[in-house]
């Protein structure tokens, strides 16, 4: 019942204690009666009031010692999370009596109020909440369940991060395609060129030139082809660890809306209805 920044301390291989236990409470032990109060000055006793007043739970701050339970370090940890994301304990005043009358009030302010230019996702935002529940019964029942719904975020976050760097590998593409794409028009209109400027029984010589410019358009093309199949498959596997990500649909109906308008411009009656089934 004194979870609080302080009192977590991370080890020479990243092992996590918490220390400071002088104000723990054996559950299910009658004889345990609670322990001298810290001299501490952030540390107050009000009654039977015992606790960091910043980091207290509502049942802690209201001296209900039979309310205390597994939940009451739930929200220390919670508090614990609130500060680690915006920076502020989640009470403060100018005297422990103050904290603990605050804490008492209501809940502490809204996280995306107190983080600033910080954006704090929805989610672990409700996973805060959740931990701070006024009422014990609200929140994660113990340490194992929080962790376990931080544990949860944490993985669903780390996708998505993974898919967005695949969107943005995809869009790394798109202007290197515009361009091969383009450099092949351009040698092929000049290969035109060439071609119509010498006779049809020229000999081979005469059109090699011309040739060779349409050999290296189609070695353009088919770079931007395979690119084109490299585009779609990162924004493809992108869906796989985030199928709502907003940024890898828009790309996709962006590459889609384009290939129908092409396939219309050139009459290719297949290409533009399998374009527009994908879109």
């Amino acid at each position: 019942r004194d979870m609080k920044p302080a009192n977590v301390m991370v080890g020479e291989f990243g092992e996590v204690y918490v220390v400071d236990l002088g104000l723990t409470k054996i559950l299910g032990d009658p004889e345990g009666a609670d322990p001298e109060v810290s001299p501490d000055p952030i540390t107050t006793q009000h009654g039977w009031v015992l606790g960091t007043p910043s980091y207290m739970a509502p049942e802690q701050a209201h001296g209900d010692l039979e309310a205390i339970s597994p939940a009451t370090d739930v929200y220390g940890l919670g508090a614990i999370l609130y500060e680690t994301l915006c920076g502020h304990p989640p009470y403060g005043g100018d005297h422990a009596e103050a904290v603990v009358r605050a804490g008492r009030r209501g809940p502490p302010p809204p996280l995306s109020e107190r983080a600033g230019r910080r954006r704090i996702p929805d989610d672990l935002e409700s996973i805060v909440g959740v931990a701070m529940a006024r009422d014990p019964n609200h929140r994660y029942p113990d340490g194992t369940a929080f962790a376990r719904a931080l544990g949860d975020w944490l993985d669903g976050a780390t996708a998505r991060e993974r898919a967005l760097q695949r969107v943005d590998a995809a869009r790394g593409e798109r202007p290197r395609i515009a361009t091969l794409r383009e450099e092949a028009a351009a040698l092929r209109t000049r290969a035109g060129e060439l071609l119509g400027e010498v006779a049809p029984w020229a000999p081979i010589a005469d059109k090699r030139p011309a040739w060779v410019l349409q050999d290296r358009a189609d070695t353009l093309e088919l770079d931007a082809d395979l690119r084109d199949l490299t585009f779609v498959q990162l924004l493809s596997s992108a869906l796989i660890d985030a199928p709502e990500l907003d940024e890898a649909h828009q790309e996709l109906a962006g590459y889609y809306q384009q290939r129908h308008s092409e396939a219309e411009r050139h009459g290719d009656r297949t290409a533009a209805a399998r374009a527009l089934q994908r879109l």
